[in-house]
This record gives C-alpha cells, structure tokens and sequence, in this order.
C-alpha cells in the first residue's frame, strides 16, 4: 500500500446494515478515504429500516429522466462522483444493472482501476452463451476481484478471470457485534430453532414447515420461530394454521439487526433452507452470535463456513425427511458436544470477519495499482449495452 490515504468509491444499488459496518470499519484505517455511490436508494429488494450512521460520504443518484435525457444525465452525475471523490480505485458490485455498463465504459475513460465485488455462483441461474460470453469481455476491464467463497471464486475462474487476480472474503458481517450483545429485553418465545428470511420463494418456507412437521410428529419437543416478511406470507401462514402443531411455530414480521442478535443467541440452532442462495448471510450472524446453523447445501455459505457436524449441518433442500433428522439430531446434542461446536464456530468465523475484509480490499487495490487491466473492446461493449438496457 501507498503511504498517501487512497480514495475508494464502493458502488452499491442501497445501503444496508452489512455494507454499513464494512465501510465505517474501513473508514477507520488510516489507508483509506471511503465514499459510497447508492445508485438506487428507493430500492425495495431488501427490507433494511436501520438508520444508517456512516462517518463516509453518501452520493445517491438521481434518475428523473427518461430516453436521451436519462443517458446525459447519469452520465454527467458519475463524471461529477469521479471529479468529487477523486478514486483511486472503484469496487462495483455486479455486472448486470444498466448503471454498471456506464461506470465500467467510465472507469476506462478515466483510467481508473475497478475491483468486483462479486458472490455469484454457476449453479445460481441457468447460463446462456451469449451472456457468458459479454461477462468475460466486461471482466477484461476489472484489475480485481473480491469473491465470498469458492463457488463464486470458482465462477469467475471459469469466465478466464486469473486466479492471482481474485480475493476474499466479501460476505462479512461485524462478528464483534452479534458475539458482544447482550440485551436485558425479554423475550417470549423459548426453546426453538430460529429462520431469518425474506418471505420469497426461493428461502424455501413451505419445505422447512414440512420437515418441521415430521420432526414434530417424530417426538420433536422445541418451537419454530420464523422471522421476516414479503409476497409468500399468506402461503406461509397458511400452513402453519393447517398444522397439527400450530401452537409450536410463531411468525414474526421483520426485524432490525438491533434486535436480531437476542433472537440468534436465543436459538438452539438457526435454519436456512433456501433452494437457491448465493451466500446467506444470516449464517454469518448466526455464527458469529455463537449459534450453530443448519443449511441448505444450496446456499453458497455452506462449502465455506458448514463443516458438518464441526461448525454446523448440511441438508438437502428438497428433502423435508432429511432436514426433519438434523433437527432432532441436533435437539438432542449434549452441553459438551455444543459447547466444542461453539468454539469451532468462533475459530471458523475469525476467517470470516471485518479484519480480513479489509486485508482483501487492501490487496485487491495494491494488485489493480500494479497490474491496472482496461480493455477497449470492454468498454466499448458496456456503452453498447448501456444505451440497449431498458430499467
């Protein structure tokens, strides 16, 4: 690294809770100059509600226009960014949203280094040649990449991305925050495994209601306690009224991080049983609360952070019979056995945490200042597909 601070401008559609801890953690250090471009603040995906306190400058983008207007104007807003924050390097997440093909053709005009941020894996949609092959043209205009695990590593490495060139980790959470909350709030639920997810098809409620189902008629004693909102909670509640053992699964709307972390320690274990899951980071919350996960194999998390039966437990997310042994495997773990998965957990997650985020983004800059990569044919083709992009 330079001894000068560096300027870095991070490219994200909104500001959560997770890049909020990442980027006032990297603010901190003495190296950088954080600023942060929300290119869609409005941006309903995700169901953060936090107040975001950042000690780094915001930039949000503006998008009133449509047609020829629309291009002017975006394009004239990053050359303000640019000229405002000054990057050294840029960290885009993503290759696929219209503002994405404007900042790669700009990071080539202006010559700056641009670093992905990337948890994307092969199996997460079915793949077409033409659009792999527009990736691997975009990636000639990225110096680096940091990666969460080795599906999205192993991705990358097969659209002809160096492996010299890619870093991890990326999924992080503030470990220290989950592990060192402590709360005197009370609590009425007990005794139960813990989901937190968005209520979307693919985190797989109704398969989790069946396994939880057998696992109650199979003698299971402790509750399920379901944590989130979204489309399929009408399906969701559904099903947990036609259940024999209704009076055992609760259904609580969302809920801010603040509150999360007593819901985590609560827990004998928390599940996620998504069918299609690029990480998962309530695992990491988890994880870092001291409290074992069960997780779909599905969930790019799982090669990296579930060492069956070390650190947690694997289950097919079509198979409700195989989910509904884990639970009561993992019921009837002695104090001993869980205190000792505890402990690997935290061996586990030190890999996973702020610190080592860090390191990655320090050497992926160092590595983009030295083997700085732009491509014309790159740039040219992200203008094309920027002016062809309908949002």
């Amino acid at each position: 690294m330079t001894k000068n601070r560096l300027n870095i401008l991070f490219i994200v559609e909104k500001i959560g809770p997770y890049h909020n801890a990442r980027f006032n953690f990297l603010n901190s250090i003495k190296d950088f100059k954080i600023s942060v471009l929300e290119t869609d603040s409005s941006s309903k995906v995700y169901l953060w509600n936090e107040k975001i306190i950042s000690d780094y400058k915001v930039y949000r983008l503006k998008k009133n226009c449509r047609g020829l207007k629309q291009v002017l104007q975006l394009s004239h807003q990053i050359n303000q960014i640019f000229f405002a924050t000054k990057p050294n390097a840029i960290f885009l997440t993503g290759w696929y949203k219209k503002i994405h093909y404007l900042i790669i053709n700009k990071s080539y005009s202006k010559k700056i280094p641009l670093i992905l941020l990337s948890d994307s894996r092969y199996k997460d949609h079915k793949r077409f040649f033409l659009k792999e092959f527009i990736k691997k043209i975009l990636l000639k205009n990225f110096s680096s990449a940091i990666v969460a695990g080795v599906e999205s590593s192993n991705y990358l490495k097969l659209l002809k991305f160096k492996a010299r060139n890619i870093f991890q980790p990326y999924d992080v959470v503030d470990n220290d925050y989950f592990f060192e909350y402590n709360s005197k709030e009370k609590f009425f639920h007990s005794n139960y495994f813990l989901c937190i997810a968005r209520f979307v098809k693919k985190k797989n409620h109704t398969k989790l209601l069946d396994g939880f189902e057998i696992y109650k008629q199979r003698g299971g004693n402790l509750n399920l306690l379901i944590i989130g909102a979204g489309p399929e909670e009408k399906i969701i509640k559904e099903i947990k009224n036609r259940s024999k053992y209704s009076n055992s699964i609760f259904i609580k709307s969302w809920q801010n991080i603040d509150r999360l972390a007593n819901y985590y320690k609560g827990a004998l274990s928390t599940v996620l049983a998504s069918t299609n899951d690029q990480w998962g980071l309530v695992v990491n919350e988890s994880m870092a609360s001291g409290t074992p996960a069960i997780v779909s194999k599905n969930c790019g998390c799982y090669s990296d952070l579930i060492d069956e039966g070390i650190t947690g437990w694997g289950f097919d997310p079509n198979n409700p019979e195989e989910l509904a042994n884990i639970l009561l495997r993992v019921e009837k773990i002695e104090k001993n056995e869980l205190k000792t998965i505890k402990k690997n957990i935290k061996l586990k997650m030190n890999k996973y945490n702020l610190e080592n985020f860090s390191e990655a983004i320090k050497d992926s800059i160092s590595n983009s200042l030295v083997n700085r990569r732009f491509s014309l044919f790159s740039a040219i083709l992200s203008i094309i597909l920027f002016l062809l992009k309908n949002e």
